[in-house]
């Protein structure tokens, strides 16, 4: 097995906390404050490529309150690198969340439509060759790469506990397919894998996360075990970063009841969609939820807490 070098961006390990007797919380939201949530892990090793490469800029994309774009802006710019991103959507006459941030640390933003985001590698590729000196991450930091980032995770998992099942969101695919390779490398097959997409489907990621995958094992020389992984489809609700006032309600619970905040376009679906996925299949055992961060979207729902 071939194992990438790597920076050190983040607080690590993360705590896990309990909740119940049942149910434990892997705190990826404290890997930092500006660098804080499951993105850092990947661009601990993107961002090590990047520097080798010689770039003086890096590019990527995401939604106007991309997590991913925020961390890569804010950990760009420590390395001494210009960042630019493409978001998907308009921008608000009021900035808030995510995006004040990559306008406070100075991001050179671009903005697409949904139709456009369609073809967002292309744009970022001609946009990159305008720049010049640009080394190009994916959305969300999802490649076999950035992957590395939750085989590291899973290692330290391992160290704090053991678990029967493992529950995360999945927006980009490179989390999961971090998390299925580190349960091949550490041997944990008795863990069971459960993932809730936060857009598009079932269908879709089995295709992304399995592709990622692919990758994973011809450029690392290593074989991973797809078993035992699931994806629970049926939590997008509306769409994409649109939240009911159930889930916002939940939110504010769960915050007040143990102190731990979600937020309405990850954690909050998929921590609410895990403890429906539980119930209903009547799951036994220990269960791990990784909260892989989104505090600072919540600031651009902050009229929804309100009411």
């Amino acid at each position: 097995m071939i194992r990438p070098e790597k920076l050190e961006l983040h607080m690590k390990p993360t705590p896990i906390t309990k909740i119940s007797e049942s149910l434990y919380v892997k705190r990826d939201d404290r890997t930092g404050f500006t660098l804080g949530g499951n993105k850092i892990r990947k661009l601990e090793y993107l961002l090590k490529e990047a520097i080798e490469s010689g770039a003086k800029r890096v590019l990527t994309c995401g939604g106007i309150q991309s997590n991913h774009a925020r961390a890569t802006a804010f950990a760009a710019k420590e390395l001494g690198l210009e960042v630019a991103l493409l978001l998907r959507g308009e921008l608000p006459k009021d900035r808030q969340g995510n995006l004040l941030l990559n306008s406070l640390i100075g991001a050179d933003i671009k903005t697409v439509s949904q139709v456009e985001w369609e073809d967002k590698e292309t744009i970022m590729e001609y946009w990159a060759e305008e720049l010049g000196d640009t080394y190009i991450i994916p959305e969300g930091g999802s490649n076999s790469l950035g992957s590395w980032g939750y085989v590291c995770a899973f290692e330290e998992i391992v160290k704090q506990g053991e678990f029967d099942h493992i529950f995360f969101a999945t927006g980009s695919g490179g989390t999961a397919a971090g998390l299925l390779a580190g349960r091949d490398i550490t041997k944990s097959f008795g863990t069971s894998l459960h993932t809730i997409n936060v857009c598009d489907d079932e269908n879709y990621f089995n295709n992304k996360i399995f592709s990622i995958l692919d990758d994973f094992e011809k450029s690392y020389e290593v074989k991973v075990n797809r078993e035992n992984f699931h994806i629970h489809d049926g939590f997008v609700g509306e769409g994409y970063a649109m939240a009911s006032d159930q889930l916002i309600g939940q939110i504010k619970k769960l915050c007040q009841d143990t102190g731990i905040l979600l937020d309405p376009v990850y954690t909050g679906k998929a921590f609410f969609g895990m403890q429906q996925v539980i119930k209903s299949q009547k799951l036994t055992g220990k269960a791990l939820f990784i909260h892989t961060g989104g505090a600072f979207a919540n600031f651009a729902y902050s009229d929804r807490y309100s009411k």
